[in-house]
């Protein structure tokens, strides 16, 4: 009686196991067609952002980070890109070419979530300390990352 007991209960726990590893598939799954499951490859390139305090601004992603320019292609910041999930990467400022952009800025850290992707615009959340601290959109100009910023 005991071993039938045994054996059942194997056997439950064996289809639980099958269950639950079907469904950590699905989860996993990409939807087909979902642009967002695309998210590294539509960020890579050059892009225009609108600044409310600074106006438009250049932007160019790389595969490991993203350059911030003041005046292209001259002055900038760069932030190094660690993906954590298939839109969502975390942000480290790891460069700094520009007179007036404080060296204690070297270092802090940031995360950004891409929300939407509607054409040649990409929608973001980004946060600092774990508090959203920008939403908006970048504008895709093209998909070319100038030579001296390839990596």
């Amino acid at each position: 009686m005991k071993e039938l007991n045994l054996s059942v209960f194997a056997i439950v726990i064996s289809v639980c196991m099958v269950f639950i590893e079907l469904n950590a598939k699905d989860t996993q799954t990409p939807e087909p067609n979902n642009p967002l499951n695309e998210c590294r490859i539509h960020l890579r390139g050059t892009f225009e952002v609108n600044f409310s305090d600074r106006g438009r601004s250049t932007l160019v992603f790389s595969e490991s980070k993203v350059y911030y320019f003041r005046e292209f292609p001259d002055l900038y910041w760069a932030e190094c890109i660690d993906w954590v999930a298939p839109c969502t990467y975390n942000l480290t400022v790891c460069e700094i070419n520009d007179p007036i952009i404080p060296r204690r800025k070297m270092g802090l850290k940031a995360t950004e979530k891409i929300t939407d992707i509607q054409g040649n615009k990409i929608y973001f959340e980004r946060y600092e300390n774990r508090r959203k601290v920008h939403e908006g959109f970048i504008t895709k100009l093209n998909s070319e990352v100038p030579k001296d910023f390839q990596d």
